[in-house]
């Protein structure tokens, strides 16, 4: 947020960033109070599934912070997980930012469906947002179709059913 204003200091009256979840870390804290901008930034209690959906649908854009590993530090080089969150998102049919590593299964899902993707570094998640704010994160919401509840659940129920018949004497 700083970056971006820093680059963009117009911006400052058209986004807000807001958090829902448990009370944020220690670090997150410490870095919230060091901010130039704190006030376009806010930590909300934590909201009951329901309410976050309702949440997501109606926000302009939705920033996914997923795991940022280095192959130094971690010996990761691609990210090995896919969040549910993710699913969620593409579900609210929103524009979204992916603070993601460059590899890995978030960063291919929001590629694929053109949302913008942007790894740990500050120039690239201020581009990134900057794009959004601007309108221009223009998602192709129908390349989210596999991960749909509904096409989810019958492969699940064709997995099951693989699984009982096989089972069978």
């Amino acid at each position: 947020v700083d970056r971006l204003l820093e680059i963009y200091p117009d911006y400052a009256s058209r986004f807000r960033v807001v958090f829902y979840g448990p009370q944020p870390y220690e670090v997150d804290v410490r870095a919230h109070k060091a901010m130039r901008h704190p006030h376009l930034v806010s930590f909300e209690p934590a909201v009951d599934y329901l309410e976050s959906l309702a949440i997501m649908q109606a926000a302009d854009a939705l920033i996914l912070i997923d795991g940022l590993f280095t192959q130094a530090d971690d010996g990761i080089a691609d990210n090995p997980f896919f969040p549910g969150k993710l699913t969620d998102y593409l579900g609210a049919r929103r524009p979204i930012v992916g603070i993601t590593m460059r590899s890995g299964p978030t960063a291919e899902v929001l590629t694929a469906a053109r949302h913008m993707v942007a790894d740990d570094r500050i120039d690239r998640i201020a581009f990134c947002l900057k794009r959004t704010i601007d309108g221009k994160n223009n998602p192709d919401y129908e390349a989210s179709h596999p991960y749909q509840c509904m096409v989810v659940n019958a492969q699940m129920e064709s997995v099951f059913r693989s699984a009982i018949a096989g089972a069978a004497p």
